[in-house]
């Protein structure tokens, strides 16, 4: 969660403040992102091609 800021993100910056292995890099970002959408815990922006992801607003505003 520490690599998810209030802006928008591609995936490979928050797999480098993530410090996630350089092979798996995006691939395990994705990943990771995708669960915390699913659990509300991240919100997706950006396009299909270049998708972009944040902490959950609700986080931000510390309601969860």
């Amino acid at each position: 969660m520490a690599a998810l800021t209030d802006e928008f993100a591609t995936l490979s910056v928050i797999a480098r403040r993530a410090e996630l292995p350089t092979r798996t890099r995006a691939e395990a970002a994705a990943r990771i992102c995708e669960a915390l959408e699913r659990r509300g815990l991240a919100e997706r922006g950006g396009t299909k091609a270049l998708p972009k992801w944040r902490r959950c607003p609700a986080m931000m505003r510390g309601v969860m």
